[in-house]
């Protein structure tokens, strides 16, 4: 592990949320707004159901959601403006936060989204769960938006939102075994997404439905295993994942001694979870995941530490701001395949513990 010595732009412990706007969020706003408006290279993941549906081209089948690789990095990126615009909008040069509305203005409209939804009700395996939690959580943060435009985006966002939610309803009751690897897949991480979102757009058919099913799932695990983390194209912890949504649904008296059993050495010298993941090639898209396993270990370590001893609280917050430092220039002068996608976990991370 590398020091602060060796690392002198390295945040003190509690520094992020203090300071990220002013260091970061206009250079985090343009690379939002550079990867939205790459459209190509693009994996659409659309299904040919024959020779009439060959044309897969972005912008004709995701008019709101095209740019930044695919679907759901779309759709997390254009949740990461929203944001940026909500919480360090004087940190944002006047032309950043002009460029982030006007894109979100041209994205976020009820005829583009209305064909996002008729997509997914058409399909309803696709982008489940990952981009249906990130769609939920962009419709919030525009209902939580101050901005005056923001109340056209969430109009425009809320029949999406409501497809999501008739989509997860149906689809936890058939889910026998939860998905517990650290990519999109992950149960655990798209739950505790739409738990929040849902709870902001008050859906409490949706939250009462994602407590039911996580503690159908996860009420009785003990002892994860910590030390088989992570898999090799991780950008989530399985075991942090299941954490978190379980932090969200169980009362503290009830959490607390189920994550002391089910996580016993989180925070103490040597845990896992504390290490920095490394990547040796940057352009690997695949490989590139661990940049995100950082961040969404920051993220998630930091919610989680006000229930663990003061030891492993300080060990932790120093952890954590060595995971964000250490993504550094990835996140904004990375390659495509890093960038396309960051600003939304590094985002997560240094918000963590803060208001609003």
């Amino acid at each position: 592990m590398t020091t602060d010595e060796d690392r002198p732009d390295l945040p003190a412990p509690g520094q992020d949320g203090s300071g990220w706007r002013s260091r970061h969020a206009d250079g985090w706003a343009r690379t939002v707004l550079t990867v939205l408006g790459t459209t190509f290279p693009y994996g659409s993941a659309h299904v040919t159901r024959d020779e009439s549906d060959t044309d897969a081209h972005p912008v004709r089948l995701h008019p709101a959601f095209h740019g930044s690789y695919d679907w759901h990095s779309s759709a997390h990126m254009q949740w990461s403006a929203v944001r940026l615009l909500t919480l360090a909008p004087d940190a944002l040069a006047q032309g950043t936060r002009e460029r982030l509305v006007a894109v979100l203005d041209e994205r976020l409209t009820g005829a583009a989204l209305a064909v996002e939804a008729d997509y997914l009700r058409e399909r309803p395996g696709y982008e489940r769960p990952y981009g249906w939690a990130w769609a939920a959580m962009l419709a919030a943060a525009a209902a939580e938006c101050p901005l005056p435009q923001a109340q056209a985006w969430a109009s425009a966002l809320r029949p999406l939102a409501d497809v999501v939610a008739e989509l997860l309803l149906a689809w936890m009751p058939r889910l026998v075994h939860p998905v517990r690897h650290g990519a999109h897949g992950n149960t655990a991480f798209a739950l505790a997404l739409c738990a929040e979102a849902y709870a902001v757009l008050g859906r409490d058919d949706v939250v009462d439905a994602v407590s039911e099913h996580a503690r159908r799932w996860f009420a009785d695990d003990r002892a994860y295993p910590v030390g088989w983390e992570p898999s090799g194209t991780d950008f989530l912890s399985g075991g942090l994942c299941e954490a978190d949504l379980m932090r969200r649904v169980l009362p503290e008296l009830e959490f607390v001694p189920w994550l002391l059993e089910f996580l016993p050495g989180l925070g103490r010298e040597g845990d896992p979870l504390l290490e920095v993941p490394q990547v040796l090639d940057r352009t690997d898209g695949q490989l590139v995941h661990l940049f995100g396993l950082g961040l969404s270990r920051a993220w998630q370590l930091r919610a989680l530490s006000p229930y663990l001893p003061d030891d492993a609280r300080a060990r932790i917050e120093a952890a954590s701001a060595e995971q964000v430092a250490l993504v550094g220039e990835e996140i904004v002068a990375g390659d495509f395949m890093a960038t396309h996608w960051l600003v939304s976990f590094a985002l997560l991370a240094v918000t963590a513990g803060e208001a609003g």
